[in-house]
Parts: C-alpha cells; structure tokens; sequence
C-alpha cells in the first residue's frame, strides 16, 4: 500500500506539472481523438491465463505532446486451479474506468515513443465454485470495486503524414488498492485512433 501511494503522489506530481505547461505551449491542429482498442489482459500472478480487453477511449489535446483521456474497457475471464484435493473455478467480468495522461515525446514525428500513467475505477463480478472431498461451495454474483492506478510505456504510429488516424500500441501495468497481494495486472493494447 505504501508504493501504491507513493506512486499515486508521484503521477500526480507529474500530471500537475504538465497542465502548468500547456499555457506556453501552441495548440495542435486537432483539439481531440477517440480510440477503439483491443488486447491481452493478465490477472495477477502468471498462474492465471491472459484474456481479451476491449475498450475505447476519448482523449482532448493539452498540447501536442500532452493528451488528458478518459476510457472504458472490459474483460472476461475464467480459470479452475487445484490445491491437494480441492478444485476450484471462477468466471467473470470486469468493468474499468479511467483517467489519464498520455506524454507523446515526439508529437511531429510519424512514430513515437509514448509514456501513459493515471487512476482509475474497477468494477468485478465473479461466480465461483470450489469442490473438496467433504464440502462444496458454490458463490454467484460476488461484486467488488477498487481504486487503480496504471502507468505503462506505449508507440504512437501515424498512418500518414497528413491522415488523421493513428495506431497506438501500450503495455502497462495496474495496481489495485483493494487487492491483498502485492501484484498487479498488465495489459498490452492495439488501439486505432483518430483527430478531430
């Protein structure tokens, strides 16, 4: 919890000191850009499969190079694992909101490096069942939410000099607030963008 909020303060401190730039800064051609994007979603230790995460998201241009975005993704995921005698299976889903930044270092260029930080809201719901010699438990519809953090490195691709669209490709990891263990979740996207 202490490197979470460590984190938490030093994201901060940098979205806070890229705002008091943009007064200095010229306005890019186009003030905003919607994505759709898909990918691999990683649960917590490796012991679990990826599954596929799917979203979109809304970004308006600070700067060039300073993009504030708010986003919505989901994934489903499922798994059985085994201790001694006793087998256990889950499915579910999970719902995430966020907001971010995005710092593209290179905003002229056809290809750039990206780095993307923020927080964010999670919302799961899971089914699970656990059969043992001597008892079996069943639990439907067990909700949790929780506060996240992520921050990960990405490439922005111009698919042409004056084109408006744009591949944006971003691995990340996130932290959970709730979680007890001290892993987090990575996730690597594909998004097709576009200006306007």
């Amino acid at each position: 919890m202490k490197r979470f909020a460590c984190l938490a303060l030093a994201v901060s401190a940098v979205m806070v000191l890229g705002i008091g730039t943009v007064a200095a800064q010229t306005h890019p051609a186009y003030m905003y850009e919607a994505q759709g994007f898909a990918g691999s979603y990683g649960m917590g230790p490796d012991e679990f499969d990826d599954h596929v995460v799917w979203g979109g998201s809304f970004g308006w241009k600070m700067n060039p190079a300073l993009v504030f975005e708010s986003g919505l993704s989901t994934t489903s995921f499922d798994g059985d694992f085994e201790d001694n005698r006793e087998k256990v299976s889950f499915d579910g889903d999970a719902v995430f909101f966020d907001a971010g930044v995005e710092w593209v270092w290179w905003p002229q260029h056809m290809i750039s490096p990206t780095l993307v930080g923020g927080l964010g809201w999670a919302f799961m719901s899971v089914d699970a069942s656990s059969d043992a010699p001597r008892v079996s438990v069943d639990v439907n519809d067990l909700t949790d939410d929780s506060l996240t953090l992520y921050g990960g490195v990405g490439l922005k691709v111009r698919l042409g000099q004056d084109n408006r669209f744009f591949l944006n490709g971003r691995w990340f990891y996130r932290w959970f607030d709730q979680r007890s263990s001290d892993s987090a979740d990575r996730e690597l996207t594909v998004a097709l963008g576009w200006e306007f």
